[in-house]
Formats: C-alpha cells, structure tokens, sequence
C-alpha cells in the first residue's frame, strides 16, 4: 500500500463555518470547502516536494513523477498526497557514487558514506552488493513512498497546513457569503 499525506477539514471552533452553514445551502458550503482544501492542499504538496528533495537527494523530476495528488471534490472533502513505488532502480549519479576498495562511497539521503561488499556494474552503471560466492544483489536506495513520513516532511505538513487551512476556508467562505 502506497504512503499517504491526507489533508481533512474538522468545523469544530470555526465561528464562519457556523454562521456559513445558516447562510449558505449544502451545495455552496461544499463548494467553498472543496476549493479551500484544494488550495491548501497544492501548497502544502509543494512544501512536501521540497523537503523530500533536502531529505534524499533525489531530483526534483523524480519526486514529482513519485507522488500523486488526489484532489477533493464537492462530495469527497479529502485531499490526499500518495507516494508511488514504481519498482525500478534509481539513477546512480543521483548519490555521486565512488568505486573504493572497500565498496561504493555515495551520499543517499544527503549523507556520504561507505557500502561494504559493493560495486559498481561498469556496464549497466548500477549499484549491487556481493551475496555468496558468486550471486550479486541490485541496490534501490531511499523510497520516497516511505521518506514521506520520515524526517522534517510529517512536521512541515502538520505546521504549514494547521495554520492555513482554517485561515484559508474563512477567506472562501467571505467570498461565497451573499
């Protein structure tokens, strides 16, 4: 199962919303909702864009291509963030991988060190490690599906998004009210 980041609205304390909820039909009042949420929820996969980058050292076009972001709807008030595993290697020249005598030296995840028992394929330009006496093993590096809930990317998420999802739906809201 994919990781996911979901952005939900809770009303409770919210002065607008109750007097909103009085003033506006059902239709309106999702509408607003939706569109705040929607709103908030594109600058908020912005933020989780840029910390996975800091976090793993993975290009930016690479992040994009991993996560997906499933949008609200008047119906459906849930904006969702999901992580995307595509089963594939990641790029080597990504983490400046050095063959040394002891293994690779690369800097996954923004760190330099050294993987003992590895090396690189001159060939194909992957990662492997040494298993046996004769059998090699690709290495995958950092999942950005699992990176999403490591690190600085849960506490800008919780930081940037409690702060303006209620200040956002307030601002809507004005706008809808007659």
């Amino acid at each position: 199962m994919p990781m996911q980041i979901k952005i939900t609205f809770d009303p409770r304390g919210l002065d607008a919303f109750k007097r909103a909820t009085e003033v506006l039909g059902t239709e309106k009042l999702n509408r607003a909702l939706h569109y705040s949420l929607d709103q908030v929820g594109r600058k908020l996969s912005t933020q989780v864009r840029k910390e996975l980058v800091k976090q793993t050292a993975i290009p930016r076009e690479e992040v994009n291509r991993s996560l997906r972001d499933i949008q609200s709807g008047a119906h459906h008030l849930e904006y969702t963030i999901e992580g995307i595993s595509h089963h594939e290697p990641l790029s080597r020249s990504w983490f400046r991988p050095v063959q040394q005598s002891g293994g690779i030296s690369a800097a996954p995840w923004n760190t330099p060190r050294t993987f003992r028992g590895t090396f690189l394929d001159r060939i194909a330009g992957w990662a492997f490690k040494r298993v046996g006496d004769h059998g090699r093993r690709m290495l995958w590096g950092p999942s950005l599906a699992v990176e999403m809930d490591r690190g600085l990317v849960p506490v800008a998420f919780k930081a940037f998004g409690d702060q303006l999802l209620p200040l956002t739906i307030e601002k809507k809201l004005k706008q809808f009210m007659p």
